[in-house]
């Protein structure tokens, strides 16, 4: 089993993703779990903050190790989606709450355009040059909306919310490791035509016309597959096909 070697269950730490680097660096082998209760500095991408309250959800960070080219390893984020949205289908046990759980690319479960959950691939070295991904995973499970800080109600949700039950954030990543064990052949090497195809299977807004800003630019067109290195591809309306690598936000916009 890969993903029960070593689970540490913390209480309150300020990024669950610095304390799998740490112990990265100590050497801790693939597999490895940190899972915390609260994080007081959690962090999303880009920088941005991610609200994590004492108990109310799953805030953790696996070690994992692709094999292939590392401009491959963009799949893992991908990758780490399906894992989650399948751990949450077995934990819920409902096929039309699980139909409603999309993929937003690149690293957002997203239930009616408002956000359950969000993952965390950053690329990791040690002091060998041995290198790996601290994934970090955030899912929102006990909350109500008010237990949300005051700018994200209205555009996060729970899955106590969703479903109306009281999961457990540890039940939740039981599953979790249980999908991940089951899915890491696909990163042994990294398969980008598979994790392409169970990606796209729930993604958001696929064939919609977004609006995806970078920086000060933006870029519209309708999104229609993932690129190469797993990169959202849109064609735009002169038929030019542009691929991304990332973004600063993305929203679905109409044809004006």
């Amino acid at each position: 089993m890969v993903f029960k070697k070593k689970i540490f269950r913390l209480e309150s730490v300020s990024s669950t993703q610095e304390v799998l680097k740490e112990q990265f660096q100590q050497g801790a082998v693939e597999g490895t779990v940190i899972a915390a209760s609260e994080q007081t500095l959690g962090r999303g991408r880009q920088g941005h903050s991610w609200d994590s309250p004492a108990g109310k959800g799953l805030w953790t960070s696996i070690l994992i190790v692709p094999e292939g080219p590392e401009e491959m390893w963009g799949w893992a984020s991908l990758w780490a989606g399906v894992v989650i949205r399948n751990a949450i289908g077995e934990l819920v046990q409902n096929d039309e709450i699980l139909s409603n759980i999309l993929l937003k690319w690149p690293n957002d479960l997203m239930w009616s355009n408002r956000k359950l959950g969000g993952i965390l691939a950053e690329v990791m070295r040690d002091s060998k040059n041995s290198q790996a991904i601290a994934l970090g995973i955030g899912i929102n499970v006990l909350q109500h909306e008010q237990d949300f800080v005051p700018h994200l109600r209205g555009s996060a949700i729970s899955l106590r919310e969703i479903t109306g039950e009281r999961f457990t954030p540890d039940a939740l990543l039981e599953q979790v490791i249980l999908s991940a064990e089951e899915m890491i052949p696909l990163l042994k090497p990294v398969d980008p035509i598979k994790i392409k195809s169970l990606w796209l299977a729930s993604a958001w807004a696929l064939n919609d016309r977004l609006c995806i800003t970078q920086g000060d630019s933006e870029s519209i067109g309708v999104f229609t597959g993932l690129g190469e290195h797993g990169e959202i591809i849109l064609k735009q309306d002169d038929g030019t096909i542009q691929n991304i690598a990332s973004s600063d936000g993305i929203r679905r916009t109409i044809t004006e």
